[in-house]
């Protein structure tokens, strides 16, 4: 089983996709009468971290210098616009004066319904934030650029703004979807990549999703929910730019502080009118993981 890893290239570095807040890594049971319980993710962060390294090439810097023209604008205060449709010709050359770094941040959570499996409050937010060279700084007056995303209550607003010398100032304007979080596991990897022949991308990931397990109708009693995991330990491959997986030893393997069984079972307590975090937890780097009820609901 592998998971590909896509490497985008620099001209679409501030391309933003607004897909569905979160990947489902849980399932849902419903048990006889009118006890159900639902297991689903409720909050899910990542963090994106791309270092650009340049080769340095005899003859390039001639084309990284600004034009006659671009000068004689500047000189009178008129600069060029800012800053993707530069991107192509700032990382065509060698050298170290375009883009040199990228991070993502996201955030997701949701606030589970008192009588349903759906958010009573769902907000959501992401930055993206490009890092550039000296010599691009020095030919537009921009050191770094970021969109910002925020969504809560339905209502969104996102904002570009640039920092720099020449920066235009920030724009805002309203949404009404969610950024995608993209989180998959649990736990960070690193990574290297050779987006061309003169440029190698080095970069890291960290991401969280958490499970809530939620018996309803929410009431005065206690339950006990049998329940099953599956998880497996995720290595990123460099040459193939896939993720590698490996079975984890279930008697390894926590779920709210209780050791799996060799099947990968146990059973978890519900309290009263509550939910219980059932976010498997393994000793291994980065991970994958399904949760699910696997058997009737007990009311004690």
């Amino acid at each position: 089983m592998h998971k590909f890893f896509p490497v985008s290239f620099l001209t679409f570095l501030l391309a933003i996709s607004f897909l569905l807040p979160v990947h489902d890594v849980s399932a849902e049971t419903s048990a006889s009468g009118m006890i159900r319980s639902v297991i689903s993710p409720v909050f899910a962060t990542q963090k994106e971290t791309h270092n650009y390294n340049y080769v340095v090439c005899k003859g390039a810097v001639a084309s990284a210098k600004p034009s006659f023209f671009a000068r004689l604008l500047a000189a009178v205060g008129i600069t060029q616009s800012l800053p993707a449709q530069k991107l192509a010709e700032s990382s065509a050359g060698c050298g170290v004066w375009g883009i040199i770094g990228k991070v993502t941040n996201s955030m997701w959570s949701c606030i589970p319904s008192n009588v349903s499996s759906t958010c009573s409050n769902e907000t959501s937010k992401r930055t993206d934030t490009v890092y550039y060279g000296a010599k691009y700084t020095e030919r537009y007056g921009v050191t770094s650029c970021t969109i910002t995303h925020i969504y809560k209550k339905g209502l969104g607003t996102i904002t570009n703004s640039c920092i720099g010398p020449r920066a235009s100032p920030p724009t805002t304007s309203k949404v009404t979807y969610p950024p995608d979080v993209d989180a998959d596991g649990v736990g960070s990897y690193r990574g290297s990549s050779f987006i061309s022949a003169n440029m190698r991308d080095s970069f890291s990931v960290t991401e969280s999703i958490e499970s809530m397990l939620t018996v309803y109708p929410m009431s005065g009693s206690d339950y006990t929910v049998p329940i099953s995991v599956t998880l497996s330990q995720a290595r990123f491959n460099n040459e193939t730019k896939e993720f590698n997986y490996k079975s984890v030893p279930c008697t390894s393997i926590t779920v709210a502080g209780k050791t799996l069984d060799k099947n990968c079972q146990t059973v978890i307590s519900v309290p009263r009118n509550s939910s219980v975090n059932v976010t498997p937890k393994a000793p291994v780097p980065y991970y994958t993981y399904s949760v699910f009820v696997n058997g009737a609901i007990t009311e004690k």
